[in-house]
């Protein structure tokens, strides 16, 4: 459809559904390195893309405890003291801590 309205520009849709923006951002700077450059970048975002952004400990949880593919290792990105963006990569993706199913 954004085609269709832009017919001047070649439209390509880098859309992965699941992924978070930080995933999004990785595509797009491996499709500039690859000689992609656009004239104009559109960025979808929703409110759920902060948790997937972040991927803050009780997330790793929930995406292990449903994958059945086996070790998963998601990007992620924090702001550093200069409020600069960094991005990482946590593998495993969750791991309990030492003695937290230990009950007295």
């Amino acid at each position: 459809m954004l085609q269709e309205k832009l017919p001047d520009y070649r439209v390509v849709n880098f859309v992965v559904p699941g992924y978070s923006t930080v995933q999004s951002l990785i595509q797009f700077k491996t499709a500039l390195k690859g000689g992609q450059k656009p004239e104009i970048a559109v960025v979808a975002y929703a409110l759920f893309h902060d948790q997937r952004n972040t991927l803050p400990r009780w997330r790793r949880k929930v995406v292990a405890s449903s994958n059945k593919l086996g070790e998963v290792a998601l990007p992620y990105a924090r702001l550093d003291a200069g409020g600069r963006l960094r991005l990482f990569e946590h593998d495993p993706l969750y791991k309990e801590w030492f003695g937290m199913r230990f009950q007295p």
